[in-house]
């Protein structure tokens, strides 16, 4: 039975003042029951529309250069080391420095405000981390209490500014 059919039955049932939406014996509710597409369930229409194509080229800038940077800073950890005195900052000053480089690279087709504006939110957070990193501390104990806090206070910030949200378009 077509969805069509299935559609005229339903009518002409309700106008006898059946209530309830029963499914006929054979009928097919279009979508369900079917198998995913064999290219791993996405859809055609999204890889032609555009908002997803620019997703996934972010997505691919993104990530791609963020593992090139944090391999750079983790193969860089014994440099790093001898330098500041304290093992550790490598790998995270490499994701941490790597994650603010793709992100603003990935950003650039939606214009060099929006990659500024990424580039400089990501790299805030950094700020407390290199401080601890030129002072020789170790991220332990009350150091990385202090980059926690850090951290927590400017996601209270971005999550909570008027500010910001006035001008990501939203109701402050």
């Amino acid at each position: 039975m077509s969805h069509a059919d299935y559609e005229q039955q339903q009518a002409a049932y309700y106008q006898q003042g059946a209530t309830g939406y029963p499914y006929p014996i054979g009928y097919q509710q279009p979508g369900y029951g079917m198998a995913p597409p064999a290219y791993g369930g996405f859809r055609e229409d999204y890889l032609e529309d555009d908002s997803f194509q620019k997703s996934l080229q972010f997505g691919i800038i993104d990530n791609g250069l963020l593992i090139a940077m944090t391999l750079a800073g983790v193969s860089l950890e014994d440099k790093i080391a001898d330098a500041v005195g304290v093992r550790g900052y490598g790998a995270i000053m490499g994701a941490a420095v790597g994650n603010a480089v793709s992100d603003g690279v990935a950003a650039l087709p939606q214009g060099y405000k929006a990659a500024a504006g990424v580039t400089l939110g990501c790299l805030l957070p950094v700020a407390p981390l290199a401080v601890a990193m030129v002072m020789g501390k170790e991220i332990e104990g009350t150091t990385r209490n202090v980059l926690l806090g850090t951290s927590a206070a400017l996601l209270g910030f971005a999550f909570l500014s008027k500010k910001l949200k006035a001008g990501a378009g939203e109701q402050a």
